[in-house]
């Protein structure tokens, strides 16, 4: 029998690599999991270990995604080339850096030596010339900055996406550093931590920190300071803002939104706030929002009892023009409620004359049979009142009911 042509057996094995895929091309860092990146390369490792012909295909698929992080054990090489080159040079013409579009950088637990040494290393030589997404973790955490911006720097040029987690200080300094070179970057991922370098921001606060070319802007953790810190940004292509992993809006939440929301499309965030000071302020802010994704219920305690917050709608007069399409709500509608304040409004054919949709995405097949039999009425009723003015009420959960109707 013929041997498949190349170009299909590399088909074949990137669909069946894609299905076990841990490492995400969005530039959210809760997606980068290194544990599971760990079992991807292995599983890799075994489809190359078939014959020379996958050997070869796999080295592409092994290097696309490249993390640079502790090792599992004390004495073990963090990162190592796993592939004889020299006998892979007989498939390939290019070094496996080559294939690299991914990098992840966690670098810290090196000694400082040896950390310069690696940077050097990716200054004078870069083994991966063709990253277009990278990751660096831990910025600024020893006040050490400037190994940001050296590795910033070498990539800066090609990026499209890019990922950072640290101080807030940290970002504005690294990237005011080689913010002309960012031309192409489309996607920012902030995770906001705990510890924070104080040392000057290097921008002129006179000029925001411009990145023209950002669309979409995902922010992990912020808080009072980092909303306060954003306002010295500009995104003037901004359209898709997503917040996660914080627990309040903070007074800066609002002049954050009014300064950056006009032009986004799509908003996510944490939970739905309760103040309808905070509604007025995302729609106002917001007049071009068509989605509006809500991750998980808000939650509060009560007599040491955990109690999720009913989600509720205050009505204000842009409701009545505003252009919102969709609206999602992530696995929580079995534990909380939806107040009668936000099934009237958005049953009101008034408020929201462009809403086409409401999706609920049940948390499992388990879960789903334990909701009580009022509840299950209630998102009926609600569904034959939202069908009346033209909007659906789905599940969207695979295996789960399609329609409440």
């Amino acid at each position: 029998m013929d041997v498949l042509p190349i170009e299909i057996t590399r088909k074949v094995l990137d669909v069946f690599i894609d299905e076990g895929r841990t490492t995400s091309a969005k530039p959210r860092l809760e997606h980068a999991s290194l544990s599971k990146y760990r079992e991807q390369q292995a599983l890799i490792r075994k489809l190359g270990s078939v014959c020379h012909r996958w050997r070869s295909i796999c080295l592409e698929f092994l290097f696309e995604y490249v993390w640079i992080a502790p090792p599992l054990e004390p004495n073990i090489l963090a990162f190592r080339q796993i592939f004889d080159t020299e006998i892979m040079s007989r498939f390939s013409r290019n070094s496996p850096g080559w294939w690299t579009r991914q990098l992840y950088l966690d670098i810290h637990f090196l000694e400082p030596p040896e950390r310069k040494a690696l940077i050097d290393h990716l200054q004078i030589r870069n083994p991966f010339p063709n990253v277009d997404r990278l990751f660096i973790f831990n910025c600024g955490r020893y006040g050490d900055e400037e190994n940001g911006r050296q590795i910033l720097d070498v990539y800066a040029k090609h990026l499209t996406s890019l990922a950072l987690s640290g101080s807030k200080n940290s970002f504005s300094d690294m990237i005011s550093h080689v913010a002309g070179a960012l031309s192409q970057l489309q996607k920012l991922a902030l995770e906001f931590s705990w510890y924070s370098h104080e040392s000057a921001p290097a921008h002129n606060k006179c000029s925001p920190l411009a990145l023209p070319s950002v669309h979409d802007l995902h922010l992990r953790k912020p808080k009072q300071n980092e909303y306060l810190a954003l306002l010295d940004w500009s995104f003037p292509s901004l359209r898709t803002l997503a917040i996660s992993a914080t627990y309040s809006f903070p007074d800066a939440f609002a002049p954050f939104m009014h300064l950056h929301g006009s032009n986004i499309t799509s908003l996510s965030l944490p939970y739905w706030p309760s103040l309808p000071s905070i509604h007025d302020d995302l729609f106002q802010a917001c007049g071009a929002l068509e989605k509006l994704e809500v991750l998980g219920a808000r939650w509060e305690e009560e007599d040491d009892v955990r109690q999720p917050v009913p989600v509720t709608l205050s009505y204000h007069p842009i409701m009545e023009e505003h252009r919102l399409q969709e609206w999602i709500f992530k696995p929580f509608w079995v534990d909380c409620d939806f107040d009668q304040t936000f099934e009237d409004g958005t049953a009101d054919p008034e408020l929201f004359p462009s809403l086409q949709k409401i999706r609920l995405h049940s948390p499992g097949v388990d879960k789903i049979f334990s909701v009580p039999l009022r509840r299950v009425q209630s998102l009926k009723d609600w569904s034959r009142v939202l069908k009346l003015r033209g909007v659906s009420l789905v599940d969207d959960e695979d295996g789960i009911l399609s329609s409440f109707q």
